[in-house]
């Protein structure tokens, strides 16, 4: 059986639309693992399409950092701005099966998992995608104002944070955090993108 995680990345904030999206699917088939990757540049109505159709095909789950609050409300704005056929946004005719239902159910999103297990400790201080990178034990990140570099960092720092909390909560074995780790790596090393050989890589070396 075929099943796929969707981690999702983008450029932009709640108050603008964002003009590249980068996705990261982890794609299980009997029992295997391989990483497929969908880095483009492109522009904010094309990148809305493509989004709109990848979560169409209903994955396993959908990884995010601030997609509830972030990527989620944007993609909506944009798909009425241009016009996008996307009922699956919505159409609420069927309560049990409609997108906000089923979103609930199959998103992870790190930063308010992370937020609420760290308030709840009592540190307070604002969490952002870069700090939660470095304090569990990676380099700094790079600075960007690129808009497909910011949508790639955004995705692939949200993918180291996300298998290691798959690991410490007891989704993953050791030996399988460390496979699909080094699996996506592996991929991005083959990658033809400069950002990621030049600044990304070096942050986990």
């Amino acid at each position: 059986m075929k099943q796929e995680f969707l981690i999702i990345g983008c450029d932009g904030t709640h108050k603008s639309d964002y003009t590249t999206i980068s996705s990261a699917s982890l794609v299980e088939d009997d029992g295997k693992h391989h990483w497929q990757f969908k880095l483009q540049n492109s522009t904010t109505e094309e990148s809305t399409i493509k989004l709109v159709e990848l979560l169409e095909q209903k994955p396993k789950r959908i990884i995010t950092w601030q997609g509830r609050s972030v990527i989620i409300p944007q993609l909506r704005l944009n798909c009425m701005k241009y016009m996008i056929p996307s009922p699956i946004f919505f159409d609420t005719r069927d309560k049990w099966n409609n997108f906000t239902i089923r979103f609930s159910l199959m998103h992870t999103d790190l930063h308010e998992i992370l937020n609420d297990y760290l308030v709840y400790d009592g540190f307070s201080e604002p969490l952002t995608l870069s700090d939660v990178y470095t304090r569990i034990g990676y380099k700094e990140l790079p600075t960007t104002t690129d808009n497909k570099e910011i949508a790639i960092l955004q995705m692939f720092a949200t993918t180291m944070i996300y298998l290691k909390y798959m690991f410490i909560i007891g989704d993953l074995k050791l030996d399988s955090y460390n496979d699909l780790r080094q699996g996506f790596l592996d991929k991005l090393t083959s990658s033809k993108t400069q950002f990621v050989h030049n600044n990304l890589l070096n942050t986990v070396r």
